[in-house]
């Protein structure tokens, strides 16, 4: 497939639109190096816009994924049109690159200098003994090594299809319908060495058997536990259990989040504070259960159910800890303290002045230049707190001026908070939490997703969709009418 996207890349040379392609093959297979390519990935990172979003530069080949089949297109239709004649030297060459390549690993891999080269190239494997470790880089090379030898056989077919065709021995055309069905067996094979690997290779596969994946879908007797219990209620899957993504099934809600991308702000909080390593953390973050994959001993944690947890690799023996002192999602705040900087507001949630700040009434942290920071409040009796997906409504009444905390994520471009109906400003608390200060007397504070901006863009997006369906039909008759009047 690559041949021909190179044959096609040739083709379009002098066309604007080859070299855009070409453009951006370069430009994908640059980025995807990311940082160990830094001129190219970091001008984008801080220069395009939401580039920073990505998390995995390697997505990028996506766009040579893309470009590398409209390329192969283009040249497979070039070898259909090309007169056969025309071959005789490029193939010529061709077949001497090819020889010297040939040459060339055959005299890496003599003596062990091919494997020193690349295994130069990859970092060390983390494995724990040096048996572990030579084994590792023994594959990699052997994979390396097959990868190469598949590459030269590729080649040498596809050169010898061609031979065929132009000395006739075998039609031109259909020399060339050979060449595409092995470029297909070359797409089959790789596909499968992705979603079956060999045992060989080390690698686990894309795919796991059905049987043993669905018992991970139903519910088990943890999950049926946690979802019985009183809501809303977060939960706190310790060590290896802190991505698990089951509990979504069963309506849960964790701090570890079902999804890999998180709010930069989120991300940040995890990374300072360990992946929410403190229970002064955890108490503020609504977090009524701790889950863990070994029994743990300390004063604020109280066992009240162990049972196996399904997951796709197998069962998992796990223990649920009540977690005593957690805040409600919904609380008032009895004053505000101001901190330098996050390194000190972590030092303060992980620390005493954490387990302070989650008690009700008393503290919560906000940055030093905040008009809050050192303000005092009257306590305030919550009500009624109803909540969705997209808004929650909260009736509270306080004596005197009162700050609302609510335990979910500061996000103030699109969730907006209003009391009685009157925009107000949300204030970020710990870091991480949303707050309102509410005047004195009995008040509605309602919490608001704004989807203005995913309105507008599914608004632009039918009609694009509408416009492009009218220049379709609209291109059936007029090209209809042109064909009668020829």
């Amino acid at each position: 497939v690559l041949l021909l996207a190179f044959l096609g890349g040739w083709s379009l040379r002098r066309e604007a639109l080859g070299r855009l392609f070409l453009f951006v093959a370069l430009l994908s297979v640059l980025l995807s190096f990311g940082r160990f390519f830094s001129p190219v990935f970091d001008l984008f990172y801080h220069a395009a816009p939401f580039f920073s979003r990505f998390r995995v530069p390697s997505m990028a080949l996506i766009m040579f994924s893309t470009v590398a089949a409209a390329l192969a297109a283009h040249g497979a239709g070039a070898l259909f049109r090309v007169c056969p004649e025309t071959l005789h030297k490029p193939l010529r060459w061709a077949s001497l690159a090819f020889a010297l390549l040939l040459v060339v690993m055959l005299m890496l891999g003599a003596g062990g200098v091919g494997e020193n080269f690349f295994r130069s190239l990859f970092p060390p494997p983390s494995a724990g003994s040096f048996d572990l470790v030579w084994m590792v880089n023994r594959v990699r090379w052997e994979l390396i090594e097959g990868a190469a030898l598949l590459f030269a056989l590729f080649l040498a077919i596809a050169a010898g299809l061609l031979w065929l065709g132009i000395k006739k021995l075998i039609p031109f055309h259909f020399a060339i319908h050979l060449l595409l069905a092995a470029a297909l067996a070359d797409l089959a094979f790789c596909s499968m060495q992705i979603v079956s690997p060999p045992p060989s290779s080390l690698r686990s596969a894309s795919l796991v058997n059905r049987e043993s994946f669905r018992p991970a879908l139903q519910p088990d007797e943890v999950t049926s536990w946690l979802a019985r219990q009183e809501k809303p209620m977060r939960i706190y899957p310790a060590g290896p259990l802190f991505s698990e993504n089951k509990f979504a099934i069963s309506g849960i809600e964790s701090v570890g989040g079902y999804h890999p991308a998180k709010l930069a702000r989120y991300e940040q909080f995890l990374a300072g504070t360990r992946n929410l390593a403190s229970l002064g953390v955890l108490k503020c973050l609504n977090v009524g259960f701790v889950l863990t994959a070994a029994p743990v001993e300390h004063p604020s944690l109280t066992l009240v159910k162990t049972g196996d947890l399904q997951r796709i690799g197998g069962p998992q023996k796990t223990w649920v800890y009540r977690l005593e002192g957690t805040m409600p999602r919904v609380w008032s705040a009895g004053r505000a303290v101001g901190v330098a900087d996050d390194g000190e507001l972590f030092r303060l949630l992980e620390g005493q002045g954490g387990e302070e700040s989650v008690r009700s009434g008393e503290a919560v942290f906000v940055d030093e230049s905040s008009p809050l920071a050192g303000k005092t409040f009257s306590p305030a009796i919550i009500m009624k707190s109803e909540r969705d997906s997209e808004s929650a409504l909260i009736e509270l009444s306080a004596a005197g001026e009162a700050l609302l905390v609510q335990s979910e994520i500061f996000y103030p471009l699109r969730w907006k908070a209003d009391i009685d109906g009157h925009p107000v400003a949300v204030e970020r608390l710990n870091g991480l939490l949303r707050g309102v200060v509410v005047p004195a007397g009995t008040h509605r504070v309602r919490f608001v997703y704004d989807r203005s901006s995913f309105e507008t863009g599914r608004m632009l997006s039918f009609a694009g969709f509408g416009a492009a369906l009218l220049m379709l039909v609209a291109g059936v008759f007029t090209g209809g009418r042109g064909s009668e009047e020829n």
